[in-house]
This record gives C-alpha cells, structure tokens and sequence, in this order.
C-alpha cells in the first residue's frame, strides 16, 4: 500500500499499516498540524497503543458582549463567515459533549511511528501518482481532490468551493479547561475560539493578514480570560483548506468512484473525499478501503449503486 500525503490522515493509515509506504512532498519539517485535535472515541488511540484524554468539552456563541442561543440568523451567519456558504454547521449545538483529546504533538507521534516508511521531500505530479498505481500497488491519496484532478489531469466536474483561515494559538497559565466559544458576528474576522487543556487556539476566516488586537481582547473577554496569564506561541499560521462547502453528493462520489475503478487511486480524508468530517471518520474509512481493496471493480460498481 502506498500513501500519499503525510498529514494526519495520511499517517493514520500509515500507522495502522506497516507494511505501507508514505510519500510527501514537503520536508520532515512540515510536521506542525495546527487542528484542535478532539475525537469521538478513543478507537485510534487504542488502535496505535496510545492514549487519548477523556474530557468533557463545554460550549457557547457570543455576540455583542454576551452569549446567546443558537438561532438560524446566527447560524447563517456563521456558516457564510466560516465556509463562505450557508449550510448547517456544529453552532447549532452547545450542549456539553464528551470527546477525547490527543495529545497536542500526535502529528509528530504518528510520524515518528511511520518513521523511515515516509519518503520526504517526494516529486508528486501526474507522472509519479501513474507510476505508483502501476508498479507498486493500491495508491491512497490524501492531498486535497482539485489537485489530484489537476496532477492527473482530469477536469473539475463542479466547484470545489472552500476558504482559508487563520490560526493563532497562545498558552494560558494555570489553566486546565475543555471550551468552545462561536463567535458568528460578521463584524467580528473571527468565528471559534477553543480552549484545550492551557491551550487557546483562535480561528479567523478569508483572506487577511493577521487576527487584531481587539477581536483577541473578544475573545479573551468571552472565556473571562486575565490577558496577563496568556501567552503567544504561534501566530499567523495559514491554511488553505481551512474550510470547505459540501458538493454535490452523486457527482462527488462518482469522481471518486472513476478515479477508484480507472486509475487505482483510493482517497482517504476531508480534504482528498471533499466532504466535512473527523479525524474519527478517517478509522471507518481505511476499513472501507482495505474491503474494497479485495473487491473487483464490478464489485465497487454494485457498491456504488446500492
């Protein structure tokens, strides 16, 4: 089995099978996943001998110095600020939820694990994804599904619609909390604010160049935070996938079906399936992907059509 991409998915399955070989594109330096890093269930952490803290994460939207329910007007609003479209979205529901929290360096945990099966600095184009296929067995891909159509040339069959964010993250002394706090105002840049653990992350959407002084005081003043037991440990960090819009759903899966049947090429992931779900998601799916592995493309054909 080949993996490409070295990303949290990518070194997911990597580690749940060692006899894979993963192949990415940037340096081993590239190893500084940014997610809030929160799960279901703890079927991964078992799965790789690790262990997952079980935590109960608390949740609420502000707007206008005060919190309030979830209403459509505040979830429209959220979902164009964060997505860029209006769909549903996880504002909707506040109530307390259990979750399991990996630790904080799982990237470089699950890298470390895969170790010298990962080829760093690999070429990724048409040429390389084709040869992979051909010679050296099922390919996995999980790079985002607009590039892979670009690199094996295919054309986008309808629009792939996503937006980047920003990530700024500090550390707060004294602190031991599981926390969310909304923000769907759309005079505010930014939309989630997460406390994990004495880590606080704050997420803004679009394209700017910074998160403000003012909506970091918001945010501060949402969590009843003191500003003087927080500290600045990254700042800027940008993702270009940060959020996606759903697609169509018959002409996603059948993009991927094409790819599956015509070129051997399987897609594990968000970003590579195009579709909003979690890390916990990622474990079902290698699952499907080991059956369908044993299957004909007949088989994958009825699957398809079930």
């Amino acid at each position: 089995m080949n993996i490409i991409g070295a990303g949290l998915s990518g070194l997911i399955c990597g580690a749940l099978n060692a006899q894979s070989r993963i192949y990415e594109r940037n340096q081993s330096d590239f190893v500084s996943h940014r997610a809030v890093l929160r799960f279901r269930d703890d079927r991964i952490a078992r799965a790789l001998g690790l262990t997952f803290r079980k935590v109960t994460v608390r949740k609420a939207i502000w707007v206008d110095g005060a919190e309030t329910a979830p209403t459509p007007r505040w979830a429209n609003y959220y979902s164009r600020k964060a997505r860029q479209v209006y769909a549903d979205n996880s504002i909707w529901n506040v109530a307390p939820a259990e979750r399991f929290i990996a630790p904080d360096d799982l990237h470089s945990i699950l890298a470390n694990i895969c170790d010298n099966r990962v080829t760093w600095g690999a070429e990724i184009n048409g040429d390389s994804l084709r040869e992979l296929c051909e010679t050296r067995g099922p390919l996995i891909s999980t790079i985002p599904l607009p590039t892979t159509l670009h690199l094996i040339g295919w054309r986008q069959p309808f629009k792939f619609t996503y937006s980047p964010i920003l990530v700024d993250r500090y550390r707060v002394t004294d602190c031991d909390l599981f926390q969310t706090v909304y923000f769907p105002d759309p005079l505010l840049g930014i939309y989630r604010a997460t406390l994990t653990g004495e880590l606080l992350t704050i997420e803004a959407g679009g394209e700017r160049p910074f998160i403000s002084n003012s909506e970091f005081q918001a945010v501060v003043y949402a969590f009843g935070l003191n500003s003087a037991s927080i500290e600045p440990i990254l700042a800027n960090h940008r993702q270009s996938f940060g959020k996606i819009a759903p697609a169509p759903d018959g002409e996603r899966k059948y993009l991927l079906h094409a790819m599956t049947t015509e070129l051997g090429i399987y897609s594990l992931g968000r970003f590579a399936t195009w579709r909003n779900i979690l890390l916990d998601d990622i474990y079902d799916d290698i699952g499907a992907i080991r059956k369908m592995l044993t299957q004909s493309n007949y088989d994958l054909s009825i699957e398809r059509l079930k």
